[in-house]
């Protein structure tokens, strides 16, 4: 009776063992990498990992945001605000339009977009290019842009702190007004970054100037 009574009392020790150490390898995959500044989700593809955005204020009441992960950093305007965290999808906002926040109430804002009706001023989408592929043939080959492009938009070669393809597209709003869309290329080893902005003046331009990739 004791011996199986031992039996069982190592069997149910050595079980409830390995619900722990599976309940602690699941979070331990679940938490934020200090090298890489992400958060990984067991199951989840890297697309949707948070990745841990930096701000550094500058001189000039603009603003520097790096995100380490993907690879970039731009400047960003006094009442333009990023996210403190993103997916590879990477949403700017205005406080002009969005105007029903404190600056307190905008740096805890992790959900965006903080408004359903809410548009972008500007986005940057991350995008592998494991093959390496040259601009033009990964626009002819990929389907990552089927929801960010019109049909037969076509993008211009040009030069904005580098070579670039910029194309223009017409966005319609619910009040029937519409305005032109800023689609712009580049492309750093096995990364595609594809940037959208939409903005008055010369914004757009002067935030692209800024864009710089980091490896």
């Amino acid at each position: 009776m004791k011996q199986k009574s031992k039996i069982l009392l190592i069997t149910t020790v050595s079980f409830l063992s390995l619900i722990l150490i599976f309940v602690l390898m699941n979070r331990l995959w679940n938490i934020q990498s200090s090298n890489e500044l992400v958060v990984k989700f067991a199951n989840s593809p890297e697309n949707s990992w948070h990745r841990i955005l930096q701000k550094t204020e500058l001189p000039n009441k603009k603003s520097l945001l790096i995100n380490n992960y993907d690879g970039y950093q731009f400047e960003l305007f006094e009442d333009w605000v990023a996210p403190p965290r993103t997916n590879n999808i990477l949403n700017i906002y205005s406080k002009q339009i969005q105007n029903r926040f404190t600056d307190e109430e905008w740096e805890d804002i992790v959900v965006w977009p903080v408004l359903d009706h809410a548009d972008s001023v500007f986005t940057v989408y991350t995008f592998q290019n494991k093959e390496e592929l040259l601009i033009d043939n990964w626009i002819n080959t990929t389907k990552d842009l089927e929801n960010i492009l019109y049909e037969n938009t076509s993008f211009q070669l040009t030069t904005i702190n580098g070579p670039v393809h910029v194309a223009y597209q017409p966005i319609d709003e619910e009040d029937g007004d519409s305005y032109m869309q800023m689609v712009v290329l580049l492309s750093n080893k096995d990364k595609i970054y594809v940037i959208t902005c939409s903005t008055v003046g010369d914004r757009c331009l002067e935030t692209l100037q800024t864009f710089e990739m980091l490896n």
